[in-house]
């Protein structure tokens, strides 16, 4: 067994080198590594797992996979595996549109990981960078990307420097400093070869135009070039929406009117409708026809009340990460002030109690060890007469030999059943299981599934009726794992043989 769990780790550590180069070949091979069973293995099994599904591009549903990781490395201490456990959740959480979580998550990771100088160290503050921005949170971004852009530098992740700047240059645009922004925008818009950043920088600068320097016609010249490269199914309706206004800054109010409508008709951005209403709204009373521009009031005001709702989640998510941020710190001050000293304290209490302990346990074994050892000779060395009848004697000797905690009962325990040779009677009794139930055994070798000794045991032992506890006695495994073990060996059978997996369960049902 031990073997098994060292050549698993092995494995899961070879998925862990490979998957950054090749995570088609990473995923084949986690494919073909059974999920493992202790918790540090299942950790990392579970981390490499939601690593390989988001670079592949799979859905994700939910978080429970990737829990796993985040709970078993918690945030005690630095660690990369726990920083990327807490990555990895904050890019599924950012996948299901639950941003507050991707942005804890994201947090919790930049404080985790051992060294600065780390890609994924980069890529969680450009991804919380984002985040800041989309919900408005500017002051936070700033900072945010700008580390991310130093550590960037430092990589010399040319991706991750133009994704900073596109995003420090949007926060400098809401914050009105237009020269910085078209600067940065000028920098970054034709040393991008990612169609979205590209069409982004003109579509940034052809809205600096018109806000900024009123040059409507140089904007036109950037929103056409932003049109023309888009593809068909992108939703574009801000981008004509741009277009309208320059059009409507040269006073062509026929075009300006086309194209406001044009970007109702693609788009289904609140704030961009709100904007296209507004403006029909004001072309349509300049011309005279009041019924329609009522009609562009209405709507522009229902565009207005959904954006007032979309600020109000904005705010309700600057509030919940704050509230998150504080209630960390809080805990942190709260278990520094108070840990410590009950620490000392519980360390006295213990150091006490033990030595205490300590001496009175070594009277109650010194009395006890001669009369237990007797007991246990005369229990196993009787006629045990049936299997059940050796198993419930033996677990009966094991439960008092927990009670008293005697290594030296354990021993004597496992040299008396050894005389008694229960490896030959395990194998014996299998063989001749497998030939009373037809050769089961060897008809779930012919379909292709390999078993261990441990696993034919614990398949011909349920069909024979033993109970579980049973089991776990003439295997030496826990009586969980024994309940585990056997529902993943009637799994692998029934991928097989759908029959075989039925008829194997009747078999045990109806013992």
């Amino acid at each position: 067994m031990l073997f098994t769990l060292s050549c698993s780790n092995r494995d899961l550590e070879y998925v862990e080198k490979v998957m950054e180069g090749n995570p088609v070949m990473a995923d084949s091979i986690l494919n073909t590594i059974p999920v493992p069973e202790s918790l540090r293995s299942l950790a990392l099994y579970s981390l490499l797992k939601t690593q390989i599904d988001y670079k592949l591009y799979r859905t994700f549903n939910t978080d429970s996979i990737i829990r796993i990781a985040t709970d078993f490395y918690g945030t005690s201490r630095k660690s990369y595996r726990a920083a990327m456990a807490w990555y990895s959740l904050g890019c599924v959480a950012g996948e299901m549109n639950d941003g507050v979580t991707a942005a804890g998550a994201y947090q919790k990771a930049i404080s985790l990981f051992p060294d600065t100088l780390v890609r994924y160290y980069a890529l969680a503050e450009q991804n919380l960078g984002n985040i800041y921005v989309n919900f408005g949170m500017y002051d936070e971004a700033l900072t945010t990307l700008q580390s991310c852009r130093h550590n960037a530098v430092r990589l010399d992740d040319s991706a991750a420097i133009v994704f900073c700047d596109m995003n420090i240059a949007q926060v400098k645009l809401e914050n009105k400093d237009f020269e910085g922004a078209r600067a940065l925008f000028n920098e970054i818009k034709d040393f991008s070869y990612t169609p979205g950043t590209h069409c982004g920088c003109y579509f940034k600068l052809a809205q600096i135009l018109i806000v900024h320097d009123g040059n409507y016609r140089k904007a036109l010249e950037y929103i056409d070039h932003v049109i023309d490269s888009i593809d068909s199914v992108t939703d574009y309706g801000a981008y004509l929406s741009i277009k309208a206004d320059a059009y409507c800054g040269l006073g062509m109010t026929d075009s300006a009117t086309y194209y406001y409508n044009l970007s109702l008709e693609n788009t289904s951005d609140p704030y961009t409708c709100c904007c296209s209403y507004r403006e029909l709204a004001e072309l349509h009373s300049i011309s005279g026809n009041n019924e329609l521009a009522r009609y562009c009031t209405v709507r522009a005001n229902e565009w207005a009340d959904s954006i007032i709702y979309l600020d109000k989640d904005m705010q309700a998510f600057r509030s919940m990460l704050e509230q998150s941020e504080m209630s960390h710190q809080f805990r942190i001050r709260k278990l520094v002030s108070v840990f410590i000293p009950l620490l000392a304290i519980a360390c006295i209490v213990f150091l006490t109690v033990y030595r205490r302990r300590k001496k009175a346990f070594a009277t109650e074994i010194g009395k006890l060890s001669s009369e237990l050892e007797t007991q246990v000779k005369t229990r196993l060395k009787e006629n045990v007469g049936t299997m059940e009848d050796f198993c419930s004697n033996y677990y009966d000797c094991q439960e008092q030999n927990e009670r008293i905690k005697s290594q030296r009962i354990k021993s004597l325990v496992s040299d008396t059943i050894a005389n008694i040779t229960l490896k030959e009677n395990v194998e014996k009794l299998t063989f001749l299981l497998n030939r009373s139930y037809n050769g089961i055994m060897d008809r779930i070798s012919s379909c292709g599934v390999s078993l261990s000794e441990n696993d034919i045991a614990i398949i011909m032992f349920s069909i024979a009726g033993c109970s579980v506890r049973s089991i776990s006695v003439l295997t030496g495994i826990i009586v969980k794992t024994v309940y585990q073990k056997r529902a993943r060996i009637l799994e692998r059978i029934g991928k097989s043989d759908p029959a075989l997996k039925e008829e194997i369960e009747k078999l045990i049902k109806s013992k």
